[in-house]
């Protein structure tokens, strides 16, 4: 498991992606594993992030002076990428310093159930995605992949209990040919920034695009809370023009972490950018698998001041709805989790 420090720096690793390999990854991967002493370990089949947290875990062992000498080599060899550059120096300084977190508990530490008793379980890679865009310097676009009725939809119930300012937009309610200008007023509005005209032609669009990444870049900055839209149906209803706006949505924001804006999409856009897998977070939700249930019900149970009755019984309700412990339940629609887990939640006392 990374340590925080490792997990701050291997964020800003990923930043460091297209300064080294000009759009190659691979390229930048390589820099970065033999800079460090990876070569040997076989990371193209690993995710980038993975790559970035083992190449991290080497520099916060060799120590600060390797690691900001081969910064100043970056630097003056790609001179153009000095603020990506100037970025991850400064992360490095975070996280050489970073302590263990005292006080009190972060929002996004493992709730139980929501606003108004709806249960979240498991997700717990989706939860520490967005743990991570919540903090500086983290990665500004999260896409959530996988099939549908799996819980992308559902995601969005998490975040509205853990950051402070979110807006939700579905595309379905947009599908109209002037749906995108509807979505880029919605965007501008929530920001309090002036509206884009991006009406017209192909050619006018872009321009209004443009428009609307300048605005991003002057009024989308400083101090006060992130503000958060979770981008519902993101892979179903894209007219060209919609795909165009969230392809310049999220190039803009990958581009300057510095734009307080974040931004969760259910489903990856058709023409979102290639490489979008290597500058965005990313999360495939698959149900609940039968260890998180059992940790799920025992902490909620202990939230409630209850104890578990019958281990033995519970554990051979948890394997009679689990067959295969290495699978994972798919709840129906709306229903996560199965409503077995409310019983076994009932038989434990836990409405009493």
């Amino acid at each position: 498991m990374p340590t925080e420090a490792e997990t701050q720096l291997a964020e800003a690793l990923e930043r460091l992606f297209v300064v080294l390999g000009g759009f190659v990854p691979t390229h930048a991967l390589k820099v970065l594993s033999d800079e460090f002493g990876c070569a040997n370990q076989v990371f193209w089949e690993q995710p980038a992030h993975s790559i970035c947290v083992e190449v991290a875990s080497k520099i916060v062992a060799q120590g600060e002076a390797v690691f900001l000498q081969f910064l100043a080599r970056v630097e003056q060899q790609k001179p153009t990428g000095s603020s990506i550059v100037a970025h991850v120096r400064s992360r490095w300084g975070a996280a050489a310093s970073a302590a263990p977190p005292t006080g009190a508990p972060s929002p996004h530490d493992l709730p139980h159930f929501l606003a108004g008793g709806r249960p979240f379980v498991d997700r717990r890679a989706y939860r520490d995605a967005v743990r991570a865009m919540d903090a500086p310097g983290g990665k500004p676009v999260l896409v959530l992949l996988g099939d549908p009725e799996t819980g992308k939809s559902w995601s969005e119930n998490y975040l509205c209990e853990v950051v402070d300012v979110e807006h939700s937009i579905d595309l379905e309610d947009y599908e109209g040919v002037d749906g995108h200008m509807q979505v880029c007023d919605f965007i501008t509005d929530a920001l309090g920034l002036e509206r884009v005209d991006l009406s017209g032609t192909e050619t006018t669009l872009k321009a209004g695009l443009n428009t609307l990444r300048s605005r991003l870049k002057l009024g989308a900055k400083g101090e006060g809370p992130l503000t958060w839209f979770f981008i519902d149906s993101a892979d179903d209803v894209l007219t060209p023009s919609m795909g165009m706006l969230l392809a310049a949505l999220i190039d803009t924001l990958v581009r300057d972490d510095c734009i307080r804006v974040r931004l969760v999409l259910a489903g990856s856009p058709a023409d979102a950018p290639p490489d979008l897998r290597f500058v965005a977070a990313m999360d495939r939700p698959e149900g609940v698998h039968r260890d998180r249930a059992e940790e799920w019900l025992r902490g909620a149970l202990a939230e409630k001041g209850c104890e578990v009755q019958d281990d033995t019984a519970l554990r051979a309700r948890l394997d009679a709805l689990f067959p295969d412990p290495a699978a994972c339940m798919v709840p129906p629609p709306d229903a996560q989790p199965h409503e077995e887990l409310f019983v076994l939640l009932e038989e434990n006392g836990f409405f009493a």
